[in-house]
């Protein structure tokens, strides 16, 4: 369980019912041949980068009463298919067709019970083309990091091999409400002044609001040894 940095969590805390904090890329694509399955391609490749890519397995669970910033969680109940979704346009499948079903997706919040990304095939366009969206809120994966996930996510190799299996990852348990209680009164009673740290009752302290994180984690988890990704610094 990881503490989001301030500047991650105020990609939260400024979405409001008409302002949302998520990023979306579209992409259009050739289709190489008659036969492919651009879903089944891309539910594939998703599939096998689940366990390398921490941003995509965990979800958010937030502090009651907002009193430290949310945590990081790797998602115990965690379902691809509800992240990767495939639309078919009727015909002819032109662009203001796409336009319509990207404006649709862009515009509805995110699932905050999930890990917060969605992707899209959208297939049916014209000229036998399909296209793929994709939605990161900017909480989970910054600029720098869907740059280098775009480049995980392509191959500018027409023949390179299939996506392999996941690598094994472990879910954690949702933490309960005592136990966020509990976390946020140990943080407020290691920042208090070392001259009244033993005087005053660190639960007393929690409605204080949110103490300063001093360290920001690599979004990338265990990839950061090959793939070194530039992250933001905390408050």
């Amino acid at each position: 369980m990881k503490q989001l940095s301030g500047l991650d969590a105020a990609f939260l805390y400024m979405e409001t019912p008409t302002t949302f904090g998520h990023v979306t890329g579209l992409m259009i694509f050739e289709r190489p041949s008659a036969e492919y399955d651009p879903f089944a391609a891309v539910y594939a490749k998703y599939a096998s980068l689940v366990g390398e890519l921490e941003p995509l397995r965990r979800r958010l669970v937030e502090v009651p009463f907002g009193l430290d910033h949310p945590y990081w969680v790797a998602d115990p109940n965690f379902d691809l298919d509800f992240h990767i979704r495939e639309i078919h346009l009727a015909k002819p499948g032109m662009v203001d067709q796409l336009a319509e079903q990207v404006s649709r997706i862009v515009g509805r919040p995110m699932d905050r019970t999930r890990p917060l990304w969605e992707v899209y095939v959208i297939d049916g366009l014209h000229s036998g083309r399909w296209a793929l969206l994709t939605k990161y809120h900017h909480a989970t994966i910054d600029g720098a990091a869907g740059q280098l996930m775009l480049k995980i996510l392509t191959d500018p190799d027409a023949d390179a091999p299939p996506p392999g299996d996941s690598p094994a990852w472990d879910s954690e348990p949702l933490p309960s409400t005592l136990d966020l209680l509990r976390r946020t009164a140990a943080q407020r009673a290691a920042h208090l002044p070392a001259d009244n740290a033993g005087a005053v009752d660190p639960v007393e302290q929690v409605d204080h609001g949110p103490s300063p994180i001093r360290h920001a984690h690599n979004v990338f988890g265990e990839r950061q040894g090959a793939q070194e990704c530039h992250r933001r610094h905390g408050e």
